[in-house]
């Protein structure tokens, strides 16, 4: 097909109850442009390449597919760079991941009508339906009911759209410094450092969250010092998109750092107290959390018996014995 102006890019692995239906979604746009799907199947094992190639013999002149042999993502390579970025055309990219799907055929033609209307927006995006699969429960990502432009916080704090509604354009995918596993969250910081992110109200994709062979799902499964390790990669990120864009957002990246910094460090408190017999660990273990300004801002902002339990939480060893059994046998009060 020759004249492409919007280039798709699906990433799979081991998702063949959700693969059809996501490339569906895609192959079904009703556009007044050209546009085709890269996919790549990173060797799925459970018969997604399969279902792939079927429906590239279905639409040959929309579908490019690249099929692993070789699990590319546990050898460190970068499937961005190396394999999705060299076959996009055109000047604008659009995202589904295997397991998610769109549900409008006129997604594309909405999203790229309004870029081409508001030069300004580095990043189109949408509401999307936030499915468990777990509990079955659904919701939004956001309630926002006309376009709305994301503020400095949205953007790198509270979120408000998802990955498969991205469309971007191709000159804002630049970012120059090194690669992190949290694509989607560096494709959207940088596309609001190069222009405007908006997000229409139209619904049009849906997150499958808890994907039992998905990347979150398989993030959980990890033990706490390979899940923080990877957390605190965000930081490592934040600090190196601060000094690429010369200080310019520094307060709210000062804010995230030290939001992930306090969560980890948590995780790991909490670790120690419910695990360890040593009462010199548990302690010292409560003094670093309590010692974090981080923290100290938070007390500050839980109010009346709310702001005793979060206090009792970190600062309760003055009565041991019952701290560590309430700490034993609640844990879940102390949550955020």
């Amino acid at each position: 097909m020759d004249n492409i102006e919007v280039s798709v890019y699906c990433l799979s692995y081991n998702c063949v109850n959700f693969i059809e239906k996501a490339i569906d979604g895609i192959v079904n746009q009703k556009t007044n442009f050209n546009y085709k799907l890269i996919i790549h199947d990173d060797a799925s094992s459970d018969g997604t390449a399969d279902v792939i190639r079927k429906k590239v013999k279905e639409y040959p002149e929309k579908i490019y597919a690249i099929l692993q042999e070789r699990n590319q993502y546990s050898r460190g390579i970068n499937i961005l760079k190396e394999y999705l970025e060299p076959n996009v055309e055109g000047d604008f990219v659009a995202i589904c991941e295997g397991d998610d799907c769109w549900i409008d055929n006129n997604k594309l033609q909405l999203q790229y009508d309004f870029m081409n209307e508001h030069p300004e927006c580095s990043l189109c995006t949408h509401n999307t339906i936030d499915y468990d699969l777990a509990s079955g429960k659904k919701g939004l990502f956001n309630h926002w009911e006309a376009c709305h432009e994301l503020t400095v916080n949205e953007v790198f704090e509270s979120g408000g759209v998802h990955t498969s509604s991205y469309f971007l354009r191709k000159s804002c995918a630049d970012w120059p410094g090194d690669q992190y596993w949290f694509g989607d969250y560096m494709m959207l910081t940088w596309a609001f450092y190069r222009g405007k992110v908006f997000s229409l109200p139209q619904v049009m994709s849906i997150y499958n969250r808890n994907n039992t062979n998905g990347f979150m799902h398989q993030l959980q499964t990890e033990t706490l010092s390979e899940r923080n390790k990877k957390r605190r990669m965000k930081i490592e990120y934040l600090h190196e998109f601060n000094q690429i864009t010369q200080c310019k957002y520094s307060d709210i990246v000062k804010r995230v750092c030290e939001s992930i910094e306090y969560h980890c460090s948590r995780e790991e408190c909490d670790f120690i107290i419910l695990h360890s017999k040593s009462k010199k660990d548990c302690i010292k273990a409560a003094q670093k959390m309590s010692s974090q300004e981080y923290y100290k801002n938070y007390i500050k902002s839980r109010h009346g018996f709310g702001r005793i339990m979060a206090r009792f939480n970190y600062e309760g060893y003055f009565c041991y014995p019952l701290w560590k059994l309430i700490k034993k046998l609640y844990p879940i009060i102390f949550k955020n």
